[in-house]
């Protein structure tokens, strides 16, 4: 399903014969001086633009930035006063964006889903946590990064 939206959003864009190109290539042995001058200058372009990134960003390695590393992974919710462990809550925490961003997905059992996006800003040495719900969306929190 996804190969086929990714060569429908091709064929639009780049029509059909250049997407039958993309897909048989023409030999380098076979082409002429003019037609090799033509693809590297489409080729830098394509690098120059960044459209093509030889690399991937390093992403954020600071010390700082993994702070809440511990907090990554699949919870099972239950409140600190439940003695029985009654569990109410589902917890998914991941990393995204080269390790820059904690997104939590908070699956209660009742009650409303929601998402926290938290980012550590070193400008402010302090992470930020955005809490979204359905048309809820809690402003900013600010918290000074642990040192040590």
């Amino acid at each position: 399903m996804m190969r086929v939206a990714i060569a429908a959003a091709a064929l639009v864009l780049c029509g059909a014969s250049a997407w039958a190109q993309q897909q048989h290539p023409t030999p380098v042995e076979s082409m002429s001086r003019q037609q090799l001058r033509e693809e590297l200058t489409r080729l830098r372009a394509l690098a120059q633009g960044r459209a093509v990134l030889p690399q991937r960003p390093a992403g954020c390695t600071a010390s700082e930035h993994r702070q809440f590393d511990f907090w990554l992974g699949e919870w099972d919710v239950s409140p600190s006063s439940a003695a029985s462990g009654a569990t109410i809550a589902e917890s998914s925490v991941t990393l995204a964006d080269q390790g820059c961003v904690i997104i939590e997905h908070w699956r209660p059992f009742g009650g409303a889903h929601g998402h926290s996006l938290n980012m550590y800003d070193p400008a402010t040495q302090a992470w930020h946590q955005t809490w979204m719900a359905g048309r809820l969306c809690a402003p900013s929190i600010a918290a000074p990064s642990r040192t040590g």
